[in-house]
């Protein structure tokens, strides 16, 4: 198990798969501390086309307020990209420790866009019994079932 956590090409490989869909993008939403590694290796893949980065700040982690810019982020990657049929969330730990829902955002972009958007929570503060590719895999799984 430990030769599977130290991995040092998983990463990549988790990147690759969330961004192999070319009707899904991924959404990286943390401080662009955490989210610069993503879009790093999103760019060494050669996948930055469908990676957006949402970066947030230290107020906007107090606050928790910022839902709202990101519904209309994700608006515009809708009007400019309308071949988009879903969006996977990628969060941060700033968003595990803040407890941030995403309920609403969900809700709100599918009622108004009609985009499926999932929510993949990854870092060393993500609650999870399966491996990060296991899920990312399942998550792509269900865009498949309802795209």
């Amino acid at each position: 198990m430990i030769e599977k956590t130290i991995n040092k090409n998983s990463f990549d490989e988790l990147v690759t798969i969330a961004l192999s869909k070319p009707n899904i993008c991924v959404v990286a939403v943390g401080p662009p501390g955490c989210t610069r590694v993503l879009f790093f290796r999103a760019m060494r893949a050669n996948l930055l086309k469908r990676y957006y980065s949402f970066n947030i700040s230290a107020l906007d982690i107090i606050t928790g307020d910022y839902q709202k810019k990101l519904k209309e982020f994700i608006t515009e990657i809708n009007k400019s990209n309308p071949e988009i049929e879903g969006i996977i969330i990628y969060t941060s730990c700033s968003e595990i420790i803040t407890g941030m829902k995403f309920e609403k955002v969900i809700n709100d972009i599918y009622q108004k866009h009609r985009l499926r958007v999932k929510i993949f929570n990854r870092g060393p503060l993500a609650k999870r019994k399966e491996l990060p590719r296991k899920i990312i895999k399942e998550i792509l799984s269900e865009f498949d079932e309802h795209l």
